[in-house]
């Protein structure tokens, strides 16, 4: 079988990339990731902006008493 000769010598390696840049360049690449966080972030500024967008309590709009009075008819007649 034959072997090839590594020769040894000069040789510069590619740029070294930290993980976070690394993450990054893969993150990048894929479409749905992108799609994906678009999402997530589309979410993320709806809860910060809830009570800009919203800015009714939900507890103090619900009337119990007045909206639960017979919500369904008796069972019995």
């Amino acid at each position: 079988m034959a072997e090839k000769q590594v020769q040894s010598g000069d040789y510069e390696l590619g740029a070294h990339r930290s993980l976070l840049q690394e993450f990054w360049h893969n993150f990048k690449k894929n479409k749905l990731s992108l799609a994906g966080g678009m999402i997530v972030l589309f979410y993320a500024a709806l809860a910060i902006f809830a009570p800009l967008l919203a800015p009714y309590n939900p507890v103090e709009q619900f009337d119990a008493p007045r909206g639960m009075r017979n919500p369904m008819p008796p069972l019995s007649r």
